[in-house]
């Protein structure tokens, strides 16, 4: 769904409104609480390493997870008490398949105006045929030929009606018509798993979302035909690409390099714990290896220096296999991409132009809450903004949807303009 008419309410911040945006990142646990009100107002968060295992497939594994999500939960709320009662995940990894697709039919009656039924039946059909297509990836990439798959989100990128791309073909006559929709599936295995870790919670799961998908939502907010982007987002284990045009999610991808990239290798090569790695930081959580000694400084820029050409090469290897044939040209780094400031002065020196085909001259910008469209956002919790940015696409969905579903209080909800597919049920 194309979740991008969140407005502001009318009045100050309600608890009764207060929306738990639990992020999963590899195997950081991230806890958001954040009131929808007048304002999208962060007022907790705490993260926390639950293991450092790339993946986990047994129970003893998920105890671990669900005991870590419950601790991190504690430390969000910062010894207050909130009566909690809803819950938003942001998920990603290998059980997850993002697929753009589209299909078209031929009409029996060309000179008939068309109707909601009508281009019901040719998302459905859409939906289907993607289906198909991601179930045969994602058994081929995983191995896996009992992988059975089920839609998680769905967004419209384009109707086209005789060969014109329109934004809504209600009423119009035409002879063939066409919808492109982003579809995001996932593994019915994992989707109980994270279902079940849910119930565990006691908080009523208002739905799961993919990752790169909501934080196109922290982006693109309610001024959605402004903007054209490509977002690089860094997270732990993974860099998520994802292709904004004229607000709609088109394309994404994403390559298993992420900040542990980086971390693990100091830990290697300096012979320090990985929590010790990650105390190799300033303030704005950028690299700061003022407290070695000399030689030590030496041998961590090196590390960090053969760590980035790695990383770089993946995503030039990722942008040269999306399908998109010229790329938008505002590239905003995000997450990780956006702290590192190393990443943006060495994509400024790379001719990315001789990889692929961007609309323009690039420019780059790290993201910050200033270039969200949505101002009045409030932090009242010690986080970096970079740790923040998929949540609150998680809380502007989570509003959406709550009030489609008339679960906002009257005083707060706003008048929205939904698209016709939905999230998952």
């Amino acid at each position: 769904m194309r979740f991008s008419s969140f407005q502001p309410a009318k009045i100050a911040d309600r608890r009764d409104n207060l929306v738990v945006c639990l992020d999963l990142d590899g195997h950081l646990v991230k806890i958001s609480l954040i009131a929808i009100g007048q304002q999208l107002t962060v007022i907790g968060y705490s993260q926390k390493i639950w293991s450092l295992k790339q993946s986990f497939n047994q129970a003893s594994d998920l105890k671990i997870l669900q005991k870590t999500i419950e601790q991190t939960l504690e430390q969000a709320q910062d010894k207050r008490s909130f009566n909690l009662k809803y819950l938003m995940i942001g998920l990603g990894g290998d059980l997850i398949e993002p697929l753009t697709h589209t299909s078209r039919i031929r009409r029996f009656d060309k000179t008939a105006s068309i109707k909601q039924k009508e281009l019901n039946r040719l998302i459905a059909q859409n939906q289907a045929e993607a289906l198909d297509l991601a179930l045969e990836r994602m058994q081929f990439n995983n191995q896996r030929p009992d992988l059975d798959l089920k839609l998680l989100n769905s967004s419209l990128v384009s109707f086209n009606l005789d060969g014109q791309s329109l934004d809504d073909p209600l009423d119009k006559i035409g002879t063939s018509i066409g919808v492109t929709l982003y579809n995001v599936f996932i593994a019915k295995e994992w989707y109980k798993t994270i279902d079940n870790l849910a119930s565990s919670l006691n908080l009523e799961l208002i739905s799961l979302a993919y990752k790169p998908f909501a934080l196109s939502q922290a982006l693109v907010g309610h001024q959605a035909k402004d903007v054209d982007a490509l977002i690089i987002h860094m997270e732990v284990s993974t860099t998520y690409l994802i292709v904004l045009e004229s607000g709609v999610v088109t394309e994404t991808a994403s390559f298993n390099l992420g900040e542990d990239n980086f971390n693990l290798a100091l830990a290697r090569n300096l012979k320090l714990s990985y929590k010790q790695a990650l105390k190799l930081r300033d303030l704005n959580l950028d690299f700061n290896f003022a407290h070695l000694g000399e030689s030590q400084q030496k041998q961590a820029s090196n590390i960090v220096n053969h760590s980035l050409a790695v990383w770089l090469r993946g995503l030039f290897l990722t942008l040269v296999e999306m399908e998109a044939q010229s790329l938008p040209a505002k590239i905003y780094l995000s997450g990780r991409a956006a702290d590192f400031n190393l990443i943006k002065t060495s994509l400024e020196k790379v001719d990315l132009t001789k990889i692929v085909q961007f609309k323009s001259p690039i420019e780059f910008q790290a993201l910050d809450i200033k270039d969200l469209p949505q101002t009045d956002i409030k932090i009242k919790a010690r986080v970096n903004f970079s740790n923040l940015s998929a949540s609150l696409g998680l809380a502007r969905l989570a509003h959406d949807i709550l009030e489609a579903t008339n679960k906002l209080p009257k005083s707060i909800s706003s008048s929205s303009d939904q698209s016709i597919t939905s999230p998952t049920e």
